[in-house]
Order: structure tokens, then sequence, then C-alpha cells
């Protein structure tokens, strides 16, 4: 009879621990029950967050997803790209300079 192995699961924080020890415990708790939730689906935590800034804009420059996602312009373009080729956004040309991300149907 095989037992599963199960990994341990971390004590839990003090009643009087840091504020900030306990915010970050919950973030890393969230971010892992997320990207479990999502794998299914073949998205990343950071491709939900993307997408869930088209909640309230309808489209926006891959400049303007960097500066609210907090990452880079080439970050963003490698995930828009990804997007993209999954078929969740398109990309749009306003001008020579400027491309428009929205969400596709």
């Amino acid at each position: 009879m095989s037992e599963r192995l199960t990994t341990p699961s971390p004590p839990l924080p003090q009643p009087d621990a840091n504020l900030g020890y306990l915010f970050r415990l919950a973030h890393q708790h969230f971010r892992a029950r997320l990207d479990s939730e999502l794998e299914d689906l073949g998205l990343s935590a950071q491709d939900y967050g993307i997408l869930s800034v088209f909640e309230t804009r309808p489209q926006l420059s891959t400049a303007e997803l960097a500066r609210i996602s907090q990452v880079t312009r080439q970050t963003m373009h490698t995930s828009i790209l990804s997007l993209e080729t999954a078929g969740l956004v398109e990309r749009i040309a306003k001008n020579q300079r400027v491309v428009l991300v929205r969400l596709t149907a």
C-alpha cells in the first residue's frame, strides 16, 4: 500500500506578527492559488493581471499597460504577443509609433 506524501503546511503566524509579513504571506498564498487555478487555461498570474486591466479601459497602449502593471515595455510586449497568439487580445496601430491593445470577443 503506497502512502501519498504531502508537503507540511508552514506554521501559522502569531497573532501579533508584523502586518507587512502577514500581507506578504497572504499575497504568496493568493498567487499560488491563482497560478494553480489558471494553469488549466494556459494563463499565468501576469496574464490574468493584464487582462483584468481591460475591465475599466477598453484599449490601451503597450506602454500604458506596462506602467499600470509595473513592468518594462519589453516585458509587456512579450506578454502581449503571447496573449495575441492565444487569441485573447488584438493589436491595432493608432499611428506609426503607437499600437493599441484591446480584448478580442
